[in-house]
Protein backbone atom coordinates (compact mmCIF):
# COMPACT_ATOMS: atom_id res chain seq x y z
CA UNK A 1 0.00 0.00 0.00
CA UNK A 2 1.41 3.49 -1.23
CA UNK A 3 1.01 5.99 1.18
CA UNK A 4 1.33 9.75 0.01
CA UNK A 5 3.70 11.93 2.11
CA UNK A 6 0.88 13.89 3.50
CA UNK A 7 -1.04 10.95 5.14
CA UNK A 8 -1.31 11.37 8.67
CA UNK A 9 0.40 8.27 10.75
CA UNK A 10 -2.10 8.27 13.02
CA UNK A 11 -5.48 10.15 12.46
CA UNK A 12 -8.42 10.25 14.52
CA UNK A 13 -11.83 8.79 13.38
CA UNK A 14 -12.58 11.80 10.63
CA UNK A 15 -8.82 11.22 9.12
CA UNK A 16 -7.64 14.30 11.04
CA UNK A 17 -5.11 15.30 12.95
CA UNK A 18 -5.41 14.18 17.25
CA UNK A 19 -4.24 16.44 19.77
CA UNK A 20 -0.71 15.06 21.43
CA UNK A 21 -2.31 15.62 24.82
CA UNK A 22 -5.35 13.23 23.95
CA UNK A 23 -2.47 10.25 22.78
CA UNK A 24 -0.64 11.12 25.79
CA UNK A 25 -4.24 10.05 27.89
CA UNK A 26 -4.70 7.42 26.04
CA UNK A 27 -1.14 5.71 25.87
CA UNK A 28 -1.46 6.48 30.03
CA UNK A 29 -4.46 4.27 29.93
CA UNK A 30 -3.44 1.20 28.44
CA UNK A 31 -0.41 1.38 29.91
CA UNK A 32 -2.39 1.17 33.42
CA UNK A 33 -4.61 -1.20 32.03
CA UNK A 34 -2.00 -3.72 30.89
CA UNK A 35 0.15 -2.91 33.91
CA UNK A 36 3.20 -1.20 32.03
CA UNK A 37 5.16 1.83 33.16
CA UNK A 38 3.50 4.99 31.10
CA UNK A 39 6.17 6.48 28.76
CA UNK A 40 5.28 9.33 26.70
CA UNK A 41 4.54 9.25 23.24
CA UNK A 42 7.90 11.65 22.33
CA UNK A 43 9.48 7.99 23.02
CA UNK A 44 8.62 6.94 20.13
CA UNK A 45 10.19 10.03 18.09
CA UNK A 46 13.37 8.93 19.57
CA UNK A 47 12.92 5.47 18.27
CA UNK A 48 11.89 6.07 15.16
CA UNK A 49 14.78 8.26 14.86
CA UNK A 50 17.13 5.47 16.49
CA UNK A 51 16.02 2.63 14.59
CA UNK A 52 16.43 4.73 11.28
CA UNK A 53 20.11 5.48 12.24
CA UNK A 54 20.61 1.64 12.74
CA UNK A 55 19.37 0.89 9.86
CA UNK A 56 22.23 3.01 8.27
CA UNK A 57 19.25 5.99 6.55
CA UNK A 58 21.20 8.97 5.69
CA UNK A 59 21.69 11.61 8.07
CA UNK A 60 19.73 14.09 6.59
CA UNK A 61 16.52 12.25 5.45
CA UNK A 62 16.02 11.19 9.03
CA UNK A 63 16.46 14.84 10.00
CA UNK A 64 13.59 15.96 6.99
CA UNK A 65 11.55 12.72 7.96
CA UNK A 66 11.00 14.34 11.99
CA UNK A 67 10.87 17.89 10.70
CA UNK A 68 14.44 19.22 11.93
CA UNK A 69 16.64 21.33 9.67
CA UNK A 70 19.45 20.95 11.81
CA UNK A 71 20.86 17.10 11.45
CA UNK A 72 23.39 17.77 14.39
CA UNK A 73 19.75 18.11 17.01
CA UNK A 74 18.18 15.12 15.35
CA UNK A 75 21.62 13.06 16.12
CA UNK A 76 22.24 14.71 19.17
CA UNK A 77 18.99 14.74 21.04
CA UNK A 78 17.16 11.65 19.29
CA UNK A 79 19.65 8.60 17.69
CA UNK A 80 20.30 6.80 20.79
CA UNK A 81 22.50 3.30 20.28
CA UNK A 82 21.30 0.17 21.03
CA UNK A 83 23.62 -2.66 23.15
CA UNK A 84 23.39 -4.30 20.10
CA UNK A 85 24.85 -2.14 18.16
CA UNK A 86 27.34 -1.31 20.34
CA UNK A 87 28.36 -5.00 20.47
CA UNK A 88 28.81 -4.91 16.73
CA UNK A 89 30.84 -1.83 16.50
CA UNK A 90 33.23 -3.93 19.41
CA UNK A 91 33.13 -7.18 17.39
CA UNK A 92 33.97 -4.79 14.13
CA UNK A 93 37.31 -3.24 15.95
CA UNK A 94 38.25 -6.54 17.37
CA UNK A 95 38.14 -8.41 14.37
CA UNK A 96 40.49 -5.13 12.62
CA UNK A 97 43.18 -5.48 15.37
CA UNK A 98 43.39 -9.33 14.78
CA UNK A 99 43.51 -8.90 11.28
CA UNK A 100 46.34 -6.38 11.66
CA UNK A 101 48.12 -8.42 14.12
CA UNK A 102 47.80 -11.66 12.14
CA UNK A 103 49.28 -9.48 9.19
CA UNK A 104 52.19 -8.93 11.11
Amino acid sequence: MKISKDQLLFPNKNNSYIYPQKVGQKLESICSRIGLRYISPHWFRHTHVSLLNEASTDYKEISERVGHSNIKQTMNTYAHVSPQKLLETANTFSDYINSAESDK
